[in-house]
């Protein structure tokens, strides 16, 4: 039995009749286009009854109930490993905040509670009841056409853009990302409503931008980014003026699927820099990616690949990589790139959108990696005491000129990197003052 069927075989007749599936889980099913609904704990339900009866009918039936979000009617019912969101139906008035209504009010028609949603493929509903039946998409709810929406790959708003972009700007760059997602085109109506709200998104909490951003940057389909540059919504994300519309008509935005997250919030970012000035990058790089609460390991990640950039233009693009010498350069620019915090194939993986050519050297620079040999002076053999005990010196700053020596001569040599042959080495270096 699954989770779905348990929730509805404890439920009252009355809660049946009351509970209804909605949003994202019903359109996605519309999408598969096959057999009753399989969907869990990710559906999210909407209830006819107001908030405290509500609550009291699933207490009744010994469920747990959290209030998480009782101002605006929702509870969430945890029945077994399962959780559900469960929401009054309601309507609601005014948004000063841009994304929470001034006033909600409950005992509302479905219909009048499917107004308030984003886009028509979303403001859909079956009574929960019915979702197990192969054919529930009989007994869909639909009041605005998302199923036709849906069919027709379509986003559009519910009743006016401009007032569901007012409520919550959110809901532009949401719209960008459900067109890179589901790969639908945005109605004519709601793309003009974006360029003309295009300036609310800056109301939005930079958390829930990165939210956005982030579901965005993975979906691997240019799309969302492209209807975001177009309408201006990026230049206003990053308060770049009209910036990134004009550097896009010669130098498109490109996110390279074999990049993880934070890589491709690289790309993004210095995407941005350099249509906002080639001649600042460094200033302006930090100001957009403060801009963002972004984790500290994918920040440093994200500098790190800015700052190596500086060594592309050290590396021989067109090196075959046969000879000793030619050898020995690449095992350089890979101990640079390590130097920087990086793993080598991940600054061939992100720059190569910029420079091509670098694809061309992966085979050579897996060969190198793949025999292991020591780029950092962490990887040396000999240690740092064994050093001071043949100099016999106190520890200073002098010791790591001795072990960038001896650095670059197992770049060299690999196979002496081993203590008896570096220290040997050491009578060839002196110290200097």
């Amino acid at each position: 039995m699954s989770a779905l069927e348990k929730l509805i075989s404890i439920l009252t007749p009355t809660l049946k009749e009351q509970l209804y599936g909605v949003g994202g889980a019903i359109r996605d099913h519309i999408l598969k286009g096959h057999g009753a609904a399989t969907a869990t704990g990710d559906i999210d339900l909407a209830c006819s009854m107001p908030p405290k009866a509500m609550r009291e009918a699933f207490e009744q039936i010994g469920l747990k109930v959290i209030p998480t979000g009782w101002k605006h009617g929702t509870i969430t019912v945890l029945s077994g490993d399962q959780k559900y969101e469960i929401t009054s139906f309601r309507s609601e008035k005014g948004y000063s905040d841009f994304r929470h209504p001034d006033e909600v009010v409950f005992n509302v028609t479905l219909e009048e509670d499917l107004s308030r949603r984003d886009f028509t493929m979303n403001a859909l509903a079956i009574p929960l009841a019915r979702m197990l039946d192969e054919s529930w998409d009989s007994f869909l709810v639909d009041p605005f056409g998302g199923r036709k929406d849906i069919h027709q790959n379509l986003i559009r708003c519910v009743g006016n853009p401009n007032e569901r972009f007012t409520e919550d700007p959110l809901r532009m760059l949401r719209a960008c990302r459900f067109a890179s997602q589901l790969d639908f085109q945005i109605h004519p109506l709601t793309l003009e409503a974006m360029a003309i709200k295009a300036n609310l998104i800056r109301h939005v909490s930079r958390e829930r931008i990165v939210d956005e951003i982030n579901k965005l940057l993975v979906t691997n389909n240019p799309k969302g980014f492209q209807v975001a540059i177009k309408t201006g919504l990026l230049d206003e994300i990053f308060e770049t003026k009209t910036l990134c519309r004009t550097y896009s008509k010669n130098q498109p935005l490109r996110i390279k699927e074999s990049c993880s997250l934070g890589e491709r919030w690289f790309l993004l970012l210095d995407w941005v820099t350099k249509a906002h000035d080639m001649n600042s990058q460094k200033t302006h790089f930090d100001q957009f990616l403060n801009k963002f609460p972004l984790a500290n390991r994918e920040s440093d990640l994200i500098r790190s690949l800015f700052e190596s950039q500086s060594i592309i233009s050290t590396i021989d693009q067109h090196a075959s990589f046969q000879t000793e010498e030619e050898i020995y350069k690449l095992r350089l620019v890979l101990s640079q790139i390590k130097q920087q915090g990086l793993d080598p194939l991940c600054f061939l993986r992100v720059h190569s959108v910029a420079v091509p050519l670098l694809n061309d050297l992966e085979s050579s620079w897996v060969k190198v990696l793949s025999t292991n040999p020591p780029l950092l002076i962490d990887d040396l053999s000999l240690k740092p005491a064994k050093i001071i005990e043949f100099y016999q010196l106190t520890p200073g700053s002098w010791i790591r000129s001795v072990q960038d020596f001896l650095l670059d001569h197992v770049l060299r040599k690999p196979h002496d990197n081993n203590e008896v042959t570096l220290m040997n080495l050491l009578h060839h270096f002196k110290i200097t003052a």
